[in-house]
């Protein structure tokens, strides 16, 4: 009895992990430490909404955090460190700091934008 409900309560939780390890539009990759890689599918690539509910899913309240997204997974990363081309294929980077107060998503550049508002 006691074997069977240690393994409903690890199912339970197991269950509610892999929740908060996707959503409607993205897929979470790994982690290390306040950083999560994720994947955005395609159909939700120009969905803002679904980036902001990957980086709530995934980010602990009042903690420093950066998620890093990718439209393809083959190159997305699923830990530290990333190589070169992993960094230059994200298509977007949230990032949290407490410290500053700021919060900020930032799409990759796509033409003359200024310098900060995207990802080089």
């Amino acid at each position: 009895m006691r074997f069977a409900a240690t393994c409903l309560i690890f199912a339970g939780c197991l269950a509610i992990s892999q929740h908060a390890a996707a959503g409607n539009g993205w897929r979470n990759l790994g982690g290390a430490g306040d950083r999560h890689f994720v994947v955005i599918d395609g159909s939700a690539a120009d969905d803002a909404a679904v980036y902001q509910d990957a980086a709530s899913a995934l980010c602990k309240a009042g903690r420093t955090c950066v998620v890093m997204f990718w439209d393809d997974e083959r190159v997305a990363a699923s830990k530290m460190p990333l190589s070169a081309e992993q960094a230059g294929s994200r298509v977007a980077q949230f990032t949290r700091s407490p410290a500053t107060g700021s919060e900020r998503l930032l799409f990759r550049c796509r033409g003359s934008e200024p310098a900060g508002s995207c990802l080089k």
